[in-house]
Parts: structure tokens; sequence; C-alpha cells
């Protein structure tokens, strides 16, 4: 029979593939980028459109 370190290190060992408090940290900082460019690009594609259908007048 196994130790108790070796089985404990080996369930440390199956729990390589989580993520940590500062990777999820991390992603957080990329979805809130990647919302504001996607909210930058919905703005300018409404222009676009506007301008390609004359719903927005020439200044």
């Amino acid at each position: 029979m196994a130790s108790t370190e070796e089985r404990l290190s080996r369930i440390e060992g199956g729990y390589e593939h989580l993520a940590t408090r500062a990777d999820i940290g991390e992603i957080k900082g990329d979805i809130k980028l990647l919302k504001w460019a996607i909210g930058v690009q919905f703005a300018l594609l409404v222009i676009i459109l506007g301008r390609l259908f004359e719903i927005i007048p020439v200044g």
C-alpha cells in the first residue's frame, strides 16, 4: 500500500490542469478588453452602414 505522502502527491498532480486565481484574473482582464473592442467595432459598423444607406446625413 502507498504511503500517505505518495497518495497526496498523486492527488495534487491531478490538479495541475485546473486554473488558479491568477489565471482567472488574467482572463477577466482579457474579456474586458475584448468587450471594449467589440463595442468600438459595432459603433463603427453602425456609422458605416448609416452612411451607406444615407440614414446619417452628411454634415
